[in-house]
């Protein structure tokens, strides 16, 4: 079971390019080496799906992060997307920028 108080997504980071980081040795180290999660499919993948999502808002439609999260963290029902956690981590950031 996941820890609430310490969520995994605060010590990762999902790069432009479609790999995923993290600052800590350990986490970066099960990314890598007990996770895979960036074998070059894995990462094109994830790199394919944010471009996706960046072209759709390049075609004139603005995007407001606080409507458009609910849709890819799994607060709505049903299935999530394929990676959808990278557009929730994109998102977030955008969020984070409209409030500074």
């Amino acid at each position: 079971m996941c820890d609430l108080a310490h969520p995994i997504e605060r010590e990762i980071r999902f790069l432009g390019d479609g790999t995923i980081k993290a600052e800590d040795a350990t986490i970066d180290d099960a990314l890598n080496a007990v996770l895979n999660l960036n074998l070059p499919r894995l990462v094109s993948n994830r790199k394919a799906v944010l471009t996706a999502f960046q072209q759709r808002l390049q075609n004139g439609r603005r995007v407001d992060p606080e409507r458009e999260l609910p849709r890819w963290d799994g607060n709505e029902p049903g299935e999530l997307p394929e990676f959808a956690q990278v557009i929730v981590y994109w998102l977030q950031k955008r969020q984070a920028r409209t409030v500074e």
